[in-house]
């Protein structure tokens, strides 16, 4: 019965949203402000549009230096003989020659701004914005990597991506296989400490109430 309800804008996020003023309850973010090169403006639209009290979810990805990097699979792709790496390993692996290499040149096809955020840099933008961060979560922890490893450095399971992004697997039934595993190993993330190393933070944050 949704369809009568919902209605969908498309817009600048970082540019003045048709909306107005206190118009919504809540806001949410999915790995969005990491491809807007004016992120502090469309935090400050989010807020805007945001009722006093009003609640702002975002994840986003950590920066390289605080992203976990070690052990990844593609740490060890990425030193293997060039002979092997050209037989197994995807694009970024075979160009690569350290991690951080491998993290830049298998993100630019998604059409980052930024590589990610280090904790204090998301919450200073959002609170120059007026939204008071409540809580702060780490995901995709060491065993949650695991897919983005093999789907990124392993030839197998290389993707092709196209238009803005999409994906175009280039062995559907090898991903289907294994995808279930995936996500039963991801499950193991939550016998890890809450504030472990990971490679994205989820933020609930809160607009000030003036």
């Amino acid at each position: 019965g949704l369809a009568s309800a919902a209605v969908l804008q498309r817009c600048d996020a970082s540019r003045a949203i048709p909306f107005e003023d206190h118009t919504f309850d809540a806001v949410l973010s999915n790995c969005v402000l990491e491809h807007i090169v004016d992120d502090a403006a469309a935090i400050e639209e989010a807020a805007r549009v945001l009722k006093p009290g009003g609640s702002f979810i975002a994840t986003v990805p950590l920066d390289y230096a605080t992203s976990v990097s070690y052990p990844r699979l593609a740490s060890l792709l990425v030193r293997l003989p060039s002979s092997l790496k050209k037989r197994w390993g995807s694009p970024p692996v075979r160009q690569a020659a350290t991690i951080k290499e491998f993290s830049e040149l298998s993100i630019i096809p998604y059409n980052h701004a930024r590589f990610g955020y280090a904790q204090e840099e998301i919450c200073a933008k959002l609170e120059a914005a007026g939204l008071q961060v409540r809580r702060i979560e780490h995901y995709m922890k060491f065993f949650a990597t695991m897919p983005n490893d093999m789907l990124e450095g392993l030839a197998l399971f290389e993707i092709e991506k196209g238009g803005e992004f999409e994906y175009t697997p280039r062995h559907a039934w090898a991903i289907a296989a294994t995808f279930p595993l995936f996500y039963a190993t991801a499950l193991l993330d939550a016998l890890l400490p809450r504030q472990a190393p990971a490679k994205a933070m989820a933020i609930f944050a809160q607009k000030e109430c003036r």
